[in-house]
């Protein structure tokens, strides 16, 4: 106890420089933890002052998207049949029916390779999958997704041994249903507060023979069916790997984490409470225990060590089944917004055509068009092995929140019967559309696989690396740097300042309208995160709202590109131009606002209702491709 209280200090100041202390360790972690292989990536690019238009639009073959043509046919007949997504989410169940009708359809395993009794889908396909299943019930979702993308599939097909992926993978493939445990009780984003461990065992040699595992992990999805009943036949545990327990309290312990496979019937391994949720009320999640469980070296994924630098490269991957389910709903409450704004009349007037509610069907219909650049981008980069990592997070903060002011925007256009749920609706005879089900479930998807304030500082943060190491390295006082290496970073910053200064008429000239205003905001913001850091110097990395702003306007920008590269790819598809411009207009208009004058003669506010009128008639049926069909009938003007 004396220890602690002088560790704290006895006053305010102390206190402080306790915490930022415990900061300071915690990035120190992330730090080591952090890939060293420079990004190649459009944001990375962006953040350098270079903009590079994202065309041609990298576009899925047809030869690949014939492959799941069929099974996605057969899927959606399945979730129309067998899938009722009201019911689920009210019992807080999902049927046996339903789990084994998921295994005959090999739902279990759409990205396991055929040799191993799977889909052996890309990611492209996958993409389709995920948009189907996301279109119709966000507990479905919840299931195949935290299975298909983390679970064990991704870690065994990317880090697994041969031996693994064939002891594993054909029993994924055949529907063992997998869950991924890294959440504790006191560890949400900051891993470095990790009390899991895996103690190492030797043998007489000094050689590893096996680990035991001691863990208690929080919000493991599939895991719980029922409390102390477990789901997941396999869990893929992550957990500090030690040789004594004293070294999780150890100070200047270097740590170190691996990545275990552990099967439901391992001694040892039990479930605990199943977690309840405003949403996803059908979701199996829960706590997971883990007492002594011995465990051999064929059990660990990857190297003694590589524990959770696997587990972020596999989130990577993982983020974007979110942002392709989010493509789905989002699809789907555009169908029901103008089927709605389209009957219902208030003031003798079809409520579509409402001025407000003209600007809600186009900004959702622009929006889609974002998600499904969005989506239909980084599933193709996947295919292709490019660099994604920071897109990987952008397109996780993109699709989560537009899909979350969308549905708002669903809700506003319904009115109390956004409010009333899916059965209330039914009893009164009314077409039900279940919007407080679907906004109960989009919530949580700002949190899931990191929340959104966390990506942002990922985002600026990797975005930023080169500035950033050389930053650290001027400013580090445990190993200061000479003053000839400070002159070089300091030349090296001036440098950069300097470059980044162009007028704008030379970049309108190079790339036209608003790709030289994304040419010349990417310079803009070298320029001012050059500035910020001179001024803060080493309390940059505490300052959390000028990250968020660098990450805001390098997402903002990402949107914008693959919207214009999207439209360009498909000039086949009616009103898809004109959705493009509005949106990057629109984008532009509430970022960097110009006079009132100037936006009330030239802003999109005059094309709304136009737009508007057009998408309700249906001119633009594409924008509900790829989801699943719902029986919106045409009603008797409701006044």
């Amino acid at each position: 106890m004396g220890k602690s209280l002088e560790a704290g200090a006895q006053d305010k100041d102390g206190k402080a420089k306790e915490k930022k202390g415990n900061d300071e360790e915690a990035m120190e972690l992330m730090e080591s933890l952090r890939e060293k292989e420079a990004h190649t990536g459009f944001i990375a690019n962006l953040m350098m002052g270079k903009y590079k238009p994202l065309s041609p639009f990298p576009l899925q073959p047809e030869k690949d998207k014939r492959l799941a043509d069929e099974w996605l046919s057969q899927f959606a007949n399945f979730l129309a049949e067998k899938v009722d997504p009201n019911k689920i989410d009210a019992d807080g169940d999902m049927s046996d029916e339903v789990l084994d009708g998921l295994r005959k359809l090999t739902a279990f395993g759409i990205k396991v390779p055929k040799e191993y009794g799977g889909l052996g889908f890309s990611q492209s396909n996958y993409r389709r999958a995920a948009t189907l299943f996301g279109s119709w019930c966000g507990n479905t979702s919840a299931l195949l997704s935290a299975h298909n993308s983390l679970g064990a599939t991704l870690p065994l097909m990317k880090y697994g041994t041969d031996e693994q992926k064939r002891r594993w993978l054909p029993k994924l493939a055949a529907g063992a249903i997998s869950a991924f445990a890294l959440t504790e009780n006191g560890v949400g984003s900051d891993p470095s507060k990790m009390r899991a461990y895996a103690r190492r065992v030797y043998n007489s040699k000094g050689e590893i023979i096996g680990y035991r595992l001691t863990a208690e992990k929080l919000y493991t999805t599939n895991a719980v069916r029922h409390d102390n009943v477990a789901l997941a036949d396999l869990v893929i545990v992550i957990a500090r790997i030690v040789d004594d327990p004293k070294e999780i309290d150890t100070k200047g312990v270097k740590k170190k984490y691996g990545l275990f496979v552990v099967e439901k019937e391992t001694p040892g391994y039990k479930v605990g409470k199943r977690c309840h949720f405003k949403g996803l009320r059908s979701i199996f999640n829960g706590e997971t225990l883990f007492k002594e469980v011995e465990l051999s070296p064929n059990e660990l994924i990857g190297a003694d060590g590589a524990g959770l630098e696997i587990a972020f490269k596999i989130l990577t991957i993982g983020r974007l089944t979110i942002a392709a389910i989010c493509e789905g709903a989002l699809k789907q409450a555009l169908r029901a917004t103008c089927w709605w704004a389209k009957n219902r009349v208030q003031f003798d007037l079809e409520i579509g055509k409402h001025e407000l509610n003209s600007r809600r069907i186009v900004d959702m219909a622009s929006k889609v068009l974002v998600l499904e650049a969005v989506s239909h981008w980084c599933s193709s980069m996947i295919d292709k092995n490019q660099d994604i990592r920071i897109e990987s997070g952008a397109s996780k903060i993109i699709s989560t929140e537009i899909l979350w002011e969308s549905l708002m925007d669903l809700f506003m256009i319904r009115g109390g019967r956004g409010f009333e749920t899916y059965y209330s609706l039914q009893h009164r005879g009314e077409t039900p559309v279940a919007v407080e089900r679907m906004l109960r479930d989009c919530d949580i998807n700002l949190i899931f696989e990191g929340p959104n304030p966390i990506m942002r500082m990922m985002v600026a943060r990797e975005g930023l690396a080169e500035y950033i190491w050389r930053g650290m390295k001027m400013t580090n006082k445990k190993n200061p740097a000479s003053l000839s290496e400070k002159a070089k970073i300091g030349f090296w910053f001036f440098k950069q300042y300097v470059k980044n200064i162009r007028p704008g008429s030379s970049l309108t000239r190079k790339f036209g309208s608003h790709k030289a205003f994304m040419a010349g905001e990417a310079k803009k913001l070298v320029r001012d995160f050059i500035t910020a850091s001179l001024y803060h110097q080493d309390k940059m990395k505490f300052k959390e709202l000028i990250m968020e702003q660098i990450a805001n306007r390098g997402t903002d920008m990402f949107e914008m590109s693959l919207v214009l590269s999207w439209a360009e790819a498909h000039p086949e598809r009616p009103m898809i131009k004109e959705l493009a411009e509005y949106y990057c207009r629109r984008k532009r208009e509430k970022l960097y606002p110009k006079s009132f004058v100037s936006w009330m003669a030239k802003g999109t506010q005059n094309s709304v209702y136009r737009l508007a009128s057009r998408i309700m008639d249906g001119e633009a049926g594409w924008l509900t491709d790829g989801i699943m069909p719902v029986d919106l009938p045409d009603l008797e003007k409701q006044k």
